[in-house]
């Protein structure tokens, strides 16, 4: 009896721990146990993308890339490779005045707000409406990035930056009194106001005639970007002792293993903070960082161009400051002895161009442009609860010309023919024909967009009307040794580097090309940080799976 006893406690004991065993799993693993089987976290959201505004869906597919016919420039810049290029979403325009123009507005505004967000509102009547105190940081697109501070301080309009427990961030549904009238009073801001309102437009003797005119030396975009080139990189370890040579990335996951304790998790939350994980160096390819007196960020100062060691994913993190606003003067700039004036005083604001290209724009510009698009665009789902999508960017010049080609693959032009006319001996698209007769085919300088027959994927203006940035590097060899997946080169040169460097690739040809670079497979360049009255810019956008037609469902799930 005794015996069985035991026996029946021992056993009690043995499922105790058992229990126990699977409780403290339980907790540790933060998910019931369910059947014990493999299903995947549950509740996940049904993703379906649907289609971006403005945009055609680019297919999959392979294609013949370079030269369809003699390179009769001896450019020696392509050769026809075959390259296999993932789904994507392209603009099926280029990107207009007025949208361009809904970025610098963005820019012009948070400006304006970041003012009124200081005005002293000392009479008791008044209150500041323009910000909003939030211990969290919505997004890159409600938060203020106006000067030169981490994203957690934000600057005010005498260069300091905010340091206490919670920061001020625009309150966009606010209306900007721009018809406020500088009078000043008891109890009354309206100086201050105005001060801040006005002053995004010329003062002074800047003024011409007493316009208000935008001021857009002021319009300055801050943004951050991941540098995941440089987090990628394979570098080596201890390399002059062999027996501890390492080839890997800067993170160092035999630290983790080897110092990782409960010590550090009870003081840090995480561990991480403590530990030496990361070694290796980066180099930085954004704007200098620069601390204000009053800043507690613990962000040592950066040079641009300066290799130091990676300290944490913080290293990978990039910043740039981009003036956005166009280079009017572009087309006088652009031509000898060439009355232009009309296009530099009216082209980028005048109702009458809004659906016209944007022009003047340099390729740091139309990137700050993808990025605050991306911002604008996940800011909308978050607040509506869903999912981000992928980054608009500019497109590789991969991707650009699969997109150009509509299908036909061998074409020598985005039409399908070999020349530049219809059956008619009509012009099909806005160039410079003949001997410089530029109105032969219509146009003289950039036309509307879409006013010409799309390509089979449903793109406009792929050819002529304006020339387009892609996101490469332009180098001639660049074909022999890029990959045949998604073939791409970037190189983020800096101010200082040569200007070889700077080279980024153009594609389309423009209205004032003849139609070699209007060829699908001619490839050209310009400097990054140069304008143009010739060249504007599309997006696209990674798709998210393998094709749009795809029910969503596969034969098991």
């Amino acid at each position: 009896m005794r015996k069985l006893l035991l026996l029946l406690i021992s056993r009690r004991v043995v499922i105790f721990r058992s229990a126990l065993l699977i409780l403290i799993t339980g907790i540790l693993y933060g998910c019931p146990l369910g059947d014990g089987e493999l299903h995947g976290v549950e509740n996940r959201e049904v993703w379906f993308e649907p289609q971006p505004f403005g945009m055609a869906f680019i297919k999959m597919g392979s294609y013949n890339m370079g030269p369809n016919d003699q390179d009769i420039a001896w450019a020696m810049t392509a050769e026809a490779k075959t390259v296999s290029i993932p789904p994507f979403w392209m603009d099926i325009t280029e990107i207009t005045n007025n949208e361009y123009r809904q970025f610098v507005y963005w820019v012009r505004d948070s400006l304006v707000y970041s003012r009124l967000m200081y005005v002293d509102f000392d009479d008791s009547r008044y209150d500041n409406e323009f910000y909003k105190i939030d211990d969290y940081a919505e997004d890159e697109t409600t938060s203020l990035y106006t000067g030169d501070g981490p994203p957690g301080l934000k600057e005010n309009p005498d260069g300091f930056f905010d340091t206490y427990a919670e920061s001020r961030f625009i309150n966009w549904d606010a209306p900007i009194p721009w018809d406020v009238e500088p009078t000043v009073g008891s109890g009354d801001n309206n100086k201050e106001i105005w001060d801040a309102v006005k002053g995004v437009y010329y003062q002074g003797d800047e003024r011409f005639y007493d316009r208000w005119e935008l001021d857009g030396r002021m319009l300055n975009y801050v943004y951050y970007w991941i540098d995941l080139e440089q987090a990628s990189r394979i570098q080596n370890f201890n390399s002059g002792e062999t027996k501890y040579a390492q080839r890997r990335k800067a993170f160092n996951w035999d630290s983790l293993y080897v110092n990782y304790n409960v010590e550090d998790l009870e003081a840090n939350g995480t561990g991480l903070s403590k530990l030496d994980l990361y070694s290796g160096t980066v180099t930085i390819k954004g704007q200098e960082f620069k601390k204000s007196k009053t800043s507690t960020d613990k962000k040592p100062q950066y040079k641009n161009g300066q290799t130091v060691n990676v300290r944490n994913r913080g290293s990978y993190v990039m910043k740039d400051i981009v003036n956005v606003y166009p280079d009017t003067l572009c087309w006088i700039s652009d031509f000898t002895y060439s009355y232009n004036d009309p296009m530099t005083k009216m082209y980028f604001w005048h109702p009458a161009y809004d659906n016209y290209p944007v022009v003047g724009v340099n390729w740091k510009q139309a990137t700050a442009f993808s990025v605050w698009r991306t911002n604008l665009r996940n800011h909308y789902l978050k607040t509506m609860g869903e999912t981000f999508v992928q980054d608009f960017e500019l497109p590789t010049e991969s991707q650009w010309e699969y997109a150009a080609r509509g299908g036909l693959k061998e074409s020598m032009y985005p039409w399908g023919g070999y020349y530049t006319t219809n059956m008619h001996g009509c012009y099909i698209t806005n160039f410079k024909p003949m001997r410089g007769n530029y109105p032969a085919d219509g146009g003289f300088y950039p036309v509307m967009v879409a006013i010409n027959a799309p390509n089979d994927y449903g793109l406009y203006d792929m050819a002529g009307n304006v020339a387009e940035w892609t996101s490469n590097a332009f180098d001639e060899a660049a074909y022999s040794w890029t990959d045949d997946l998604s073939p791409d080169y970037h190189y983020n040169a800096l101010p200082k580097e040569q200007p070889e460097k700077k080279r980024k690739v153009i594609r389309g040809g423009s209205w004032k090309d003849i139609a070699y670079y209007l060829q699908c497979g001619t490839r050209t360049y310009e400097f990054q940080d140069t304008s143009k009255s010739y060249i504007g810019f599309r997006n696209v956008r990674a798709y998210l799976g393998r094709d749009m037609n795809d029910s969503g469902e596969s034969n098991v799930y």
